[in-house]
């Protein structure tokens, strides 16, 4: 009888590249705040996933683009229709 535990799986280790492409939407948080960090934190997240799915390649790096200026656009659609629901708020 043996006593193997499975051992977890080594965790995938990215070139700083890859970082970096995934985590661009990050820039948010600057720009946006809360609602930015929301919105570059889950674009970030489901780059990162890919990225470790598929490898460092060109594909996935594409579709980490994507992901981020979908962020980008949700991130601008949700400030205006903020915008039309609240105007007292966007006023000078």
């Amino acid at each position: 009888m043996t006593d193997e535990t499975p051992s977890s799986p080594e965790p995938v280790k990215l070139p700083w590249h890859a970082t970096f492409v995934a985590g661009w939407p990050l820039i948010l948080i600057v720009l946006g705040g809360a609602l930015g960090g929301l919105c570059g934190g889950a674009a970030f997240a489901a780059s990162m996933s890919i990225i470790k799915k598929k490898g460092p390649s060109f594909l996935s790096y594409m579709l980490s683009g994507l992901i981020g200026g979908a962020a980008v656009l949700l991130w601008l659609a949700v400030i205006i229709v903020l915008a039309l629901i609240f105007p007292d708020l966007f006023a000078e």
